[in-house]
């Protein structure tokens, strides 16, 4: 562990769950296990594991015979059988109006995390790879009678598991828990270097850091370093994209070969989702370049706000801002409110390209005074040569905070919002004069960094230093370091439950 990356605090908790529902998967398994086995050690609390496959509960199957887990718990299935599925129409959409004021939320809006039933409101991901077992066999009322049995076999879980705290559920999962008020934390990045934090909301977000900014806290302030690895579709192809594509393609039919004979359609369906989108990302970009890019020369001597786009579809985008994720109309927005002599410098996500429609870039390229960027134009220095940064939820707000740009946000929800230079759009009518005040009055900039590296300072102060143990996008228990993590992981999630559990 590196110097200063963790300050240990000896103060316990005055309660600690007594039992905790987990949803594992590959990416954060070898975290949450030790964390869960940790609590169920030093307190007692019970653990329930949950899994979406047959084969990930037989291979956690050994925290149950070794008696560091109480159960493991199979997650049903949109096909899985369901207590709503014998009811008819008036039942079932009774029910799920029922829901809907028990949540304070339109059920549909459930629906904007899964990358399939949800793929209408994915408006930028028209060509993402469709599933022909779910999109093309299901009805509107197969939604609903899905997302209440969602909801019915949470309550169930947490009634009859007696439940106090629930770790990374799924979206309907936390919507469960807020009906029987029980805390839930998921580990996301820090966006910074290699610490995470537990957030405690299904925004992503983390209130004891807005409340520690706000209180003034003594922090170490954290500056914008060489933490932040922009996403670019070079480096995604490397410098024969071609070549690339297509070692690519043949390394997923090998792993798909191999899986296949033991596997079930799923594979299948990945399969083609990765050869798909390889395929598109690639073509997509040739002929991007071709007839739209521009390069940073283009804008020299002139004013320009920066917007880069958010990769779609993305559970981030909606479910971190469920109120506003239309990109193409926040494009025309902020162009219809540049003062004159100014352009708007957009910049595709890699991951997007050729999942929006073309028509998508034709239609912007009509908006005289927006520029698309060509995607080898590195996002940190074009948000230092702007004079703003906008974004929904994008890690670019916050980089262009620290940079002491100011910040145009559509979300709502943005941790970082709490800063003076960070203004978010709640009326389109408020936008010309939001954009205005941030070409002609900036604020000051060293003022402004400051006050994002305090804010950066507040978030690290509630986070942990995970650099040893998370590896090619995935945790792993693997060394005498990974313990130590645990340790910090556990510590500061008891941390964040100050004042959320009932003694």
């Amino acid at each position: 562990m590196r110097d200063g990356a963790y300050r240990q605090d000896d103060r316990m908790t005055k309660t600690a769950p007594k039992s905790v529902a987990v949803c594992l998967t590959a990416a954060f398994a070898g975290l949450l296990v030790p964390v869960a086995v940790s609590l169920k050690q030093r307190f007692g609390t019970k653990v329930h594991l949950y899994v979406r496959l047959p084969q990930e509960k037989l291979g956690f199957q050994h925290l149950i015979d070794s008696g560091q887990a109480d159960s493991i718990t199979l997650i049903p299935s949109f096909r899985s059988p369901g207590p709503c599925d014998q009811m008819d129409d008036q039942e079932l959409f009774a029910l799920a109006r029922e829901y809907e004021k028990r949540l304070s939320l339109p059920l549909v809006r459930l629906t904007f995390t899964h990358r399939f039933l949800g793929r209408g409101f994915n408006i930028g991901g028209y060509y993402y790879p469709k599933s022909t077992l779910l999109n093309y066999k299901t009805s509107y009322r197969d939604q609903v009678r899905y997302y209440c049995n969602m909801l019915r076999f949470w309550e169930n879980e947490f009634t009859e598991k007696t439940v106090d705290l629930s770790l990374q559920l799924p979206h309907e999962g936390i919507r469960a828990g807020h009906l029987a008020e029980i805390p839930h934390r998921r580990l996301d990045s820090s966006r910074y270097e290699s610490f995470w934090l537990w957030t405690d909301n299904e925004f992503h977000s983390n209130s004891r850091v807005v409340e520690s900014y706000k209180r003034n806290d003594t922090v170490q302030p954290r500056t914008l370093g060489g933490q932040y690895k922009g996403f670019g579709s070079a480096s995604y192809f490397g410098k024969r994209p071609f070549m690339k594509m297509v070692s690519r393609i043949i390394l997923y039919t090998g792993v798909y070969m191999r899986r296949r004979m033991k596997s079930d359609m799923q594979e299948t369906i990945r399969y083609w989702q990765n050869v798909h989108r390889l395929a598109l990302v690639y073509f997509s970009r040739v002929r991007l370049q071709k007839k739209f890019y521009k390069r940073l020369a283009d804008l020299e001597d002139i004013p320009f706000l920066y917007l880069p786009l958010h990769k779609e579809p993305e559970t981030g985008l909606q479910l971190m801002s469920p109120e506003f994720f239309h990109q193409h109309a926040m494009i025309v927005a902020l162009a219809s409110s540049l003062p004159a002599g100014t352009v708007l410098a957009i910049k595709e996500n890699p991951k997007t390209m050729g999942c929006r429609h073309f028509s998508f870039y034709e239609q912007v390229s009509d908006l005289k005074n927006v520029m698309i960027m060509d995607d080898r134009e590195p996002s940190l220095t074009l948000s230092e040569k702007s004079f703003a940064v906008s974004t929904v939820t994008g890690t670019a707000g916050l980089e262009a905070a620290l940079l002491g740009k100011p910040v145009i946000l559509f979300g709502r929800h943005n941790m970082f919002d709490v800063l003076p230079h960070a203004k978010v759009v709640h009326d389109f009518a408020d936008l010309p004069d939001i954009v205005n005040d941030a070409f002609e009055e900036p604020g000051d900039l060293a003022v402004n960094k400051s006050e994002a590296e305090r804010y950066m300072g507040c978030v690290i102060a509630h986070s942990f230093d995970a650099q040893s143990v998370w590896r090619n996008g995935a945790f792993q228990q693997d060394d005498d370091d990974s313990k130590i993590v645990v340790e910090h992981a556990t510590q500061k999630l008891l941390d964040s439950l100050e004042g959320a559990l009932t003694a």
